[in-house]
């Protein structure tokens, strides 16, 4: 059996998404990511297989058992599993990512600077999350937003007044 390394992504809804802090997993299994606007959460875990379909089933199945402990409702929309010397190499040597600030992130989109702010601010819109925070600002990767950009319903001139 060989060691593959995990990360399954799930969907959850109800309680346990709103929550400010998350109920614990069990050993073993670590929460990566958890975004409670979005109602998304990664899950990362080591499992022990003979190949990769027999990995990725017990990874889901730990991770989906571990969630129905949550409340509310937890599914798993994603997986990527690889062998566990793979993922170490790619944690050594991670690819390089294409940032852009506020600025370029405005340019791509065709607005002004402060209008990113507005848009970030807006939780109707699902506006990507910045990979980082500095202290010139924030930093997006230029893939999530032209995501965004190619679904973004825009509506010119001002919006009517509330009488």
């Amino acid at each position: 059996m060989e060691a593959w390394a995990a990360t399954v992504r799930l969907r959850i809804t109800g309680p346990a998404a709103e929550a400010d802090t998350a109920p614990p997993l069990p050993e073993g299994l670590t929460l990566a990511d958890r975004d409670p606007r979005h109602g998304s959460a990664a899950v990362q875990l080591t499992v022990h297989a003979d190949d990769l379909p027999a990995a990725t089933a017990a990874a889901t199945e730990a991770v989906a058992a571990a969630f129905s402990e949550w409340p509310g409702t937890s599914t798993v929309v994603g997986a990527e599993v690889l062998r566990a010397d793979e993922a170490a190499h790619l944690a050594a040597h991670p690819a390089p990512l294409d940032l852009v600030d506020d600025t370029g992130a405005a340019k791509l989109l065709g607005v002004q600077r402060p209008r990113i702010a507005e848009l970030a601010a807006t939780p109707s819109l699902d506006f990507p999350r910045p990979v980082a925070s500095l202290t010139r600002g924030r930093v997006f990767t230029r893939a999530s937003i032209e995501a965004f950009n190619s679904r973004w319903e825009r509506r010119t001139g001002r919006p009517p007044k509330n009488a």
